[in-house]
């Protein structure tokens, strides 16, 4: 079944179940013998979904129970930050020299390239020499055994409700402050916000899979191009902060000036978007839903 929850199941139990899951498809990737370029990648994919689940069943384990485990995947999820970053500023340049053919030169990007590459392999070596991933791996067992003890005693939806209610209220917000202040950090915000809901509603999809696919794919598209914008304003604060990173390259402001038309071309595709995803009330929002659950539970 996966990240979905099963009709057969209470609402607690589902949650506390795919959160294991989670942890178990995580402690795979870290003990594996051999570590390979994309580990990292889905380990943070892994913690990302974890925190959301977190999220929410906020309101039911309680604040203590919650700041405590979010803290402990938070923390795993920055030991692997820098290996992360590193990859993905060195996936956003390829990309942008394949949308950007026409108005940058592949030579220009050559030696950023070369170098970005250089930087990823110097964290991954670092990955292995503090033997960051066996400790990920302890904490990951430790998480396991703080699950089993998760009080979700909440059979039907009210298990889930509060929390769904708090990421589309967020979400909403979100995007109205990104688009009214403009800055990186209200868009990376709104992004984290969004892809809550799009793991949320991910997980409630068997409730009614048609129309809940149809939203979870909407999230996808509009998570997917605040991802972009947001790669690409970290690679545009890079280029502009580290001259070892750009010494030698040609045509650096012909880069940077198609970054900043490229962020601005994502950031109005995912207005539209936005408008309808959070047209609703979230109240509104969230009795749609449980009219839905209780059709599916019925």
């Amino acid at each position: 079944m996966g990240f979905r929850l099963k009709k057969n199941e209470s609402a607690g139990n589902g949650v506390r179940r795919v959160a294991r899951e989670l942890v178990d498809e995580a402690l795979d990737l870290s003990e594996k013998k051999t570590e390979d370029a994309k580990t990292p990648h889905e380990l943070r994919k892994a913690f990302k979904k974890i925190r959301s689940v977190l999220r929410l069943v906020r309101d039911e384990i309680g604040q203590e129970v919650y700041r405590r485990d979010n803290v402990l995947v938070r923390d795993l999820g920055r030991r692997l930050s820098a290996v992360r970053d590193a990859a993905v500023r060195e996936g956003a340049l390829e990309k942008l020299q394949e949308e950007s053919r026409k108005d940058v030169p592949a030579a220009d990007l050559s030696a950023i390239r070369s170098r970005l590459q250089s930087r990823r392999r110097a964290e991954r070596r670092r990955l292995r020499a503090e033997k960051v991933l066996p400790a990920v791996a302890a904490g990951l067992h430790e998480l396991r055994r703080s699950i089993r003890t998760w009080p979700l005693d909440q059979s039907g939806f009210p298990c889930v409700e509060k929390g769904l209610r708090r990421a589309y209220r967020r979400g909403k917000k979100g995007s109205a402050e990104a688009y009214q202040s403009k800055t990186d950090e209200a868009f990376h915000e709104w992004r984290k916000r969004a892809k809550d809901l799009r793991y949320h509603v991910e997980l409630l999809e068997p409730a009614w899979k048609d129309t809940m696919s149809d939203l979870e794919k909407s999230l996808h598209d509009l998570t997917d191009l605040l991802g972009d914008d947001h790669d690409l304003g970290d690679l545009h604060r890079v280029l502009t902060s580290s001259p070892r990173l750009t010494r030698g390259a040609k045509g650096i402001s012909g880069v940077l000036d198609f970054i900043l038309r490229r962020r601005s071309e994502l950031q109005a595709k995912a207005r539209p978007l936005a408008r309808r995803l959070y047209a609703e009330k979230p109240a509104a929002f969230v009795e749609r839903i449980e009219g839905y659950w209780n059709a599916w539970r019925g």
